[in-house]
């Protein structure tokens, strides 16, 4: 009888130790999730961390519930060759970028939503001693919201047709004007921030500088380059100015200090998580 009680007693034991925290990690798994990296070196770790508590407030709408483990890339390419090869389970892109990949990748889908409470906004970037450039470019960008252009531009280039290829927009050449504006520009936010697979620029980012090429009578040059290397180029001089920066009033973690920040072309409201579609 005293026997039979020890081996029940170690049957039990060994369901606690076996069965409790497979349940545990079944009702709360952990995803590692794809992120752009961040060029002012916040680290995987301490991202992760920052956005714990607004996941926890109920910032963030998962099909399923999970914990997230961040990994940075240097280009949405990767991000999708490891989304591809199961390396990481999703990644995390801006509304606009997440609908277009989805568009034009049918297996993927959509699977979580992070909705901000403050919208997050791109902003042309510049170095501390261009303030007469970054005048500017918020004069011409003020014009272009005040007389439409700006919104239709949004409307032409943010929905365009599934699989449709955006096409580049000739930039006006001023050869006569002593005034050049170098632009990096990564094709790692499409449509938004878009580069075909000829290397060439195309889509909302050219449609955007052009108009304001014309609008400041200055030539544009496109320099193509990986998200995490925005910052350098612009620090070091190469480039005069970075098409994007996101900024929002409660998270500006992907402004390098020294940058200055032009008024916001582009408004998004959340983020969108992508994986791959369930069969």
């Amino acid at each position: 009888m005293k026997k039979n009680l020890y081996s029940t007693l170690i049957l039990l034991l060994l369901l606690i130790f076996i069965v409790v925290p497979a349940t545990a990690q079944e009702s709360n798994p952990t995803y590692v999730v794809a992120q752009l990296a961040k060029p002012n070196d916040i680290s995987e770790i301490d991202f992760s961390k920052f956005l714990e508590p607004r996941f926890q407030s109920g910032w963030t709408v998962f099909d399923h519930n999970h914990a997230i483990d961040f990994q940075y890339y240097e280009d949405l390419s990767g991000m999708l060759m490891a989304l591809d090869a199961g390396t990481v389970d999703e990644i995390t892109l801006p509304r606009f970028v997440a609908e277009y990949v989805v568009r034009t990748n049918p297996e993927l889908e959509i699977c979580c939503v992070e909705a901000m409470p403050e919208n997050m906004t791109l902003r042309f970037g510049f170095r501390e001693d261009e303030n007469d450039l970054l005048a500017q470019m918020n004069e011409a960008i003020a014009a272009m919201k005040g007389d439409g252009t700006l919104d239709a531009l949004i409307n032409s280039y943010m929905k365009p047709n599934a699989g449709e290829e955006l096409t580049s927009v000739q930039f006006d050449s001023f050869p006569e004007s002593d005034k050049t504006i170098r632009v990096a520009v990564t094709g790692d936010l499409p449509p938004i921030d878009y580069i075909g697979a000829d290397g060439i620029p195309a889509g909302f980012n050219t449609a955007v500088l052009a108009e304001i090429g014309r609008r400041l009578g200055a030539n544009i040059e496109l320099l193509s380059m990986q998200t995490g290397s925005r910052a350098l180029a612009l620090t070091s001089g190469r480039a005069d100015s970075v098409f994007w920066f996101m900024w929002s009033p409660n998270d500006s973690y992907d402004v390098p200090e020294g940058v200055l920040l032009s008024d916001s072309y582009l408004t998004f409201d959340m983020w969108l998580h992508v994986r791959k579609a369930e069969k």
